[in-house]
């Protein structure tokens, strides 16, 4: 049998194997900022506090008087609510150390040929800003979802003291049980109208339209059999629509999934996490919690003044800087942003605990 001159490449396993990367790690959900309207009202203070006013709402109804009488007074200034937030501070700093260049950058290890320590210069430039602006959106959401889920967020400095930045919901409006859990025959539509109803009726409320639900939530909701009479198809004018079968399931860079909706309202399940300083997963929010929150819950991602001369103490969402160290040479980087988000209407969300704790839940 004649044999072919042309032999096989024989590719090596470095090459096989290539560099791979879970991309989706790297991303940062904008769940919390888009459902409190954060991500579309900026407001950046030329001062280092965020001061907004609430001024009363005037449900003053005309009164009787005979024709023949003189009118009665009626009008006097309403009242309002004045508040002055402190926002938090961070401020990610890393150097590129010239020495480090001359040796190749994950990613580019297997190469034919390494790429030139300026251009590793260049590299590594580009990778520190990306990691400081990705870290600084990450705990925005963080934060909104704080003031989404308890109307309060919680900044815990790693070189001084934790500060508790409280909106002030109505106690009426969060539900932790100890008793009393969801299971398979609870009326769950009587209680979420329940909450609905508390929420459109307190000071600054709002309708209820957006349902947040965690993991532990879901798999009770799944099974209940209030919601699966509602779905029954052989009810007439039947108004409730949920997921039945397998889900699409949540992935880092989607942790959420429309699960179903009940008349003006619509089911979010959400897991999203982050990692502690210690390299722990933490869930955003406990997977036992459902979260309320009406269409327009009015937030506002407020940012204070950077507190540098270089950015002339202006307000500004992130401030990257970079300045050269002379011996040993070096070249820092940092980024500071002052955020905070503002529930203006804490009154427009609602947050439950309905699921009792189990060897699988979050504390």
């Amino acid at each position: 049998m004649p044999q072919s001159n042309d032999a096989l490449e024989i590719l090596t396993p470095r090459t096989l194997l290539g560099v791979y990367r879970d991309q989706r790690l790297a991303t940062v959900s904008n769940y919390w900022r888009r459902a409190g309207g954060f991500d579309t009202n900026i407001f950046q203070s030329p001062t280092q506090n965020i001061i907004f006013e609430k001024i009363d709402a005037d449900r003053k109804v005309a009164p009787f008087v005979q024709p023949q009488n003189t009118g009665r007074p009626t009008y006097r200034r309403r009242g309002s609510e004045a508040k002055s937030f402190t926002p938090a501070y961070v401020k990610p700093r890393d150097p590129v150390v010239p020495s480090e260049q001359f040796t190749r950058r994950p990613g580019n290890l297997f190469d034919d040929a390494p790429a030139t320590p300026e251009a590793n210069w260049d590299a590594e430039v580009a990778a520190i800003l990306q990691h400081h602006r990705t870290i600084i959106e990450r705990r925005w959401e963080i934060m909104c979802a704080q003031a989404m889920i308890y109307a309060k967020v919680l900044v815990e400095y790693e070189d001084g003291p934790t500060v508790e930045v409280d909106y002030g919901r109505d106690s009426a409006l969060t539900d932790i049980r100890t008793s009393g859990f969801w299971d398979t025959n609870t009326d769950i539509p009587a209680a979420l109208q329940e909450y609905c109803d508390a929420m459109a009726n307190a000071k600054f409320g709002g309708r209820g339209a957006l349902v947040t639900i965690g993991r532990e939530v879901w798999r009770v909701m799944r099974k209940n059999t209030s919601l699966l009479e509602l779905m029954d198809t052989q009810i007439k004018n039947g108004d409730a629509s949920f997921a039945r079968s397998l889900i699409e399931a949540r992935t880092p860079d989607s942790p959420w999934t429309v699960v179903g909706t009940l008349p003006g309202l619509t089911f979010v399940l959400y897991e999203d996490f982050y990692e502690d300083n210690d390299g722990n997963q933490v869930d955003v929010m406990n997977p036992r919690d459902l979260v309320i929150s009406a269409q327009d819950v009015g937030g506002v991602m407020a940012f204070g003044a950077i507190l540098d001369a270089s950015a002339r103490l202006r307000p500004q969402a992130v401030f990257p800087k970079m300045w050269e160290s002379q011996d040993p040479s070096a070249l820092n980087i940092m980024t500071q942003s002052a955020p905070l988000p503002v529930q203006v209407n804490p009154n427009r969300t609602f947050h439950a605990r309905v699921v009792e704790e189990d060897s699988n839940s979050a504390p």
